[in-house]
């Protein structure tokens, strides 16, 4: 019988989530859908089921599905990911955050855009909160919150949530950066 120490483990599952991202980079996600799974797999016999890795490997997968237009599926995986992450950190962290954001981006692609906004706002706050206002990844969930008003016509409140995201990526990595540019 073969016995795996946990840390062994730990670091082939981390080897296979690199892997993962780089099938997931080209585009092969039944690739990388299958080899996240086993990781998830894995994950869960080191950790149990309501650990930090095991939240990531969630959302991982969650992201497969979105970028496959799995969209119902995202969304048990983000979700998932989301109540493990409140359960082991708390509600303000900012890992909660970045799954409230995933969820938001699910449900604006379902064309649940109210829902998406709450989501997005929420992950906002908690982002405020603990990074500040001029930090680069508030201004991500700015840029979210835009393209959600724009898709419900809110052209006004889509370009008040434009223009900050702008300025907050100007100041942090000036004009001529790539960021900037694809505001």
């Amino acid at each position: 019988m073969l016995v795996i120490s946990a840390m062994f483990l730990q670091r082939i599952t981390e080897t296979a989530w690199t892997l993962s991202q780089e099938m997931y980079d080209k585009g092969k996600f039944s690739d990388c859908l299958f080899v996240r799974e086993h990781v998830l797999t894995a994950t869960q016999h080191v950790h149990g089921h309501d650990h930090i890795n095991v939240a990531a490997s969630l959302m991982g997968i969650g992201n497969v599905y979105q970028a496959q237009g799995e969209y119902d599926l995202a969304l048990a995986k983000h979700e998932e990911s989301l109540r493990i992450k409140i359960k082991v950190l708390g509600h303000e962290h900012i890992d909660v955050a970045k799954s409230l954001e995933g969820i938001g981006l699910v449900y604006r692609n379902l064309g649940r855009y109210e829902e998406a906004l709450a989501k997005h706002n929420e992950a906002l706050r908690i982002k405020r909160s603990k990074l500040g206002d001029d930090h680069i990844d508030v201004a991500k969930s700015l840029n979210n919150i835009g393209s959600v008003y724009l898709q419900l016509g809110k052209l006004e409140e889509a370009l008040e949530q434009y223009e900050e995201s702008v300025w907050i990526k100007q100041s942090n990595v000036g004009d001529d950066h790539i960021d900037v540019a694809k505001s």
